[in-house]
């Protein structure tokens, strides 16, 4: 579980995703995208681990210390925060997946942390589960 304060912090930078700062993987940045770090976050394909769950995974950068990984509908919209991590990946069980509203595709990102401030963002990315 995470801590309350970066929680919140995580929960607001993600419910302002569709408009400032996270955008769909292969757009060009938009009004108010630029990135907190220098060097991105890449997402990796989620791959399934041999105990049923889906093991997500992304570039890491050597200045965080923790990873959070949330979950956005088909509009960048936030669903839910998945889990955070020490390393650039989360196992996540597929149950924790909601289908989205209308059946619209899943995104995912991810925020890297810094002694609980928010250095770098991904881009959002589509979240097809193997």
């Amino acid at each position: 579980m995470l801590p309350v304060g970066i929680a919140i912090a995580v929960a607001a930078g993600v419910a302002t995703t569709p408009h400032r700062g996270a955008r769909r993987s292969g757009q060009e940045p938009g009004h108010g995208a630029a990135r907190l770090s220098a060097q991105p976050l890449g997402l990796l394909a989620p791959e399934a681990t041999a105990a049923g769950q889906v093991r997500l995974r992304w570039s890491g950068i050597p200045q965080a210390d923790s990873y959070v990984v949330s979950l956005l509908d088909g509009e960048l919209d936030p669903l839910k925060t998945l889990g955070s991590s020490r390393t650039p990946e989360l196992a996540v069980d597929p149950a924790d997946f909601p289908h989205a509203p209308g059946d619209r595709p899943l995104w995912w990102m991810v925020v890297a942390l810094r002694e609980g401030q928010i250095i770098a963002r991904s881009d959002a990315g589509p979240l097809r589960l193997p």
